[in-house]
């Protein structure tokens, strides 16, 4: 008998399955920006929101490293 957290463990390996609630955010920018943006991400075969949450935790990873560096530098 499988328990329930099995089958869910296993199931996430076939789809993007995060434990953490995912929340929406909206953000505002020019037309022309966004058929740019969507065209490339299209090309690459990527969602648009899978480019915009890789930058922001690579922004995220950026700054907090240089926040490190700087400490060390005090």
């Amino acid at each position: 008998m499988f328990k329930l957290s099995d089958i869910i463990r296993l199931l996430s390996g076939f789809f993007n399955v995060s434990e953490q609630k995912q929340v929406a955010y909206r953000m505002f920018m020019s037309e022309s920006l966004r058929a740019k943006f969507k065209s490339l991400c299209a090309l690459k075969q990527l969602s648009m929101n899978e480019v915009l949450v890789e930058l922001v935790e690579n922004w995220i990873k950026e700054s907090e490293s240089k926040s490190d560096r700087d400490k060390g530098a005090a």
